[in-house]
């Protein structure tokens, strides 16, 4: 076994932490769809209430000055101070709940690596046109367990992302222009390209995220999107048999972060994964150092996937689609496809 189960006290504090942050994300939400500030402002020489978006003054009216209007000014102000008096009660539990996690030993994901992905979750890029993939998928997966992963298989200097080129990019125009560069340089400001054109990032330690994508069926096309942003910014490298990570639907999960708070995770289906990782150890083109890891990592999560996982069952229609030396992978058993 390669992994070891969380006990009860730890488990339950994972829960409340994600039931808690779940409340706090939903108060966030509720507070943006106040945005603005309600005033009364003189038009032609007339009152109205006025919603002001921005320190310019640029903003839309209501309506003219009246009971209604003004019931509708108190009931707004009213609610956005509920909302923040619950948003500052709820930053204060999730503290002190990360205080507790990291002293039961449940904060887990790298703090470059947890501030990369909030980053990334809060442009819109993490689960619609960007998934964790490689070593850094298995904190969600033992999250999703309830274990812990034993850190010979969790080691890593470096956090793959893969670009779903197809994917419509709809990003504002601010973090368009930054490129994925641009919000890693949110999480860790000491971020610099490896190299002009190059697909990977490094900060000051040494961490390193690399921007891949799946190689095109028809090579001889190259129309779609490599980059997030201009053509100064990362250049995803195309890789070949990813396309298979993607086929079955992402795998969302909250994990711990070593700062005690939750961070979140978009991968693949864990069965993909392993078999994934599997194949990958057998093939001959593969270096001999990352073998060993690729059947550690492969071994690992399959037995996750049986033993503590059973809403991922491996008769599933979603291992149809996969090749046949992929599916080969999968534990011999008459009930197996």
């Amino acid at each position: 076994m390669q992994y070891n189960e969380l006990n009860e006290q730890q488990s339950r504090l994972v829960i409340d932490i994600v039931q808690l942050y779940d409340a706090y994300s939903e108060t966030l939400r509720h507070l943006a769809e106040l945005k603005g500030t309600l005033v009364w402002k003189v038009l032609r020489g007339k009152t109205y209430l006025f919603k002001k978006l921005d320190a310019k003054g640029n903003g839309r009216v209501i309506g003219l000055r009246s009971p209604e209007t003004e019931v509708t000014l108190r009931a707004a102000r009213r609610r956005k101070a509920e909302l923040k008096e619950r948003l500052t009660s709820l930053r204060a539990r999730l503290a002190e709940q990360a205080r507790l996690a990291k002293a039961l030993r449940i904060a887990r994901v790298p703090r470059t690596s947890s501030a990369v992905l909030r980053v990334l979750n809060r442009s819109g890029l993490l689960g619609r046109n960007i998934i964790v993939v490689g070593t850094h998928s298995l904190y969600a997966y033992e999250a999703a367990a309830g274990v812990r992963f034993d850190s010979s298989v969790m080691e890593t200097t470096d956090m793959d992302m893969l670009w779903e080129a197809r994917s419509r990019l709809t990003l504002a125009a601010d973090v368009r222009g930054a490129g994925l560069i641009g919000l890693l340089r949110q999480a860790d400001r000491t971020f610099e390209q490896a190299g002009a054109r190059s697909f990977r990032a490094v900060n000051r330690a040494g961490f390193m995220v690399d921007l891949l994508k799946p190689l095109p069926k028809d090579v001889l096309r190259d129309d779609l999107r490599k980059t997030v942003g201009d053509e100064n910014d990362l250049l995803a490298v195309e890789t070949r048999n990813l396309a298979w990570l993607l086929s079955a639907r992402k795998f969302h999960q909250m994990a711990i972060g070593q700062d005690g708070f939750p961070v979140p995770f978009v991968v693949p289906d864990p069965r993909l994964f392993a078999l994934h990782k599997l194949w990958l150890a057998e093939q001959g083109d593969r270096e001999p150092i990352k073998k060993g890891r690729d059947r550690a990592q492969g071994e690992a999560v399959l037995s996750l996937v049986l033993e503590r996982l059973p809403q991922y069952p491996l008769d599933s229609q979603v291992l149809k689609g996969l090749p046949v030396a992929v599916r080969a992978q999968r534990p011999r058993a008459p009930d197996h496809l």
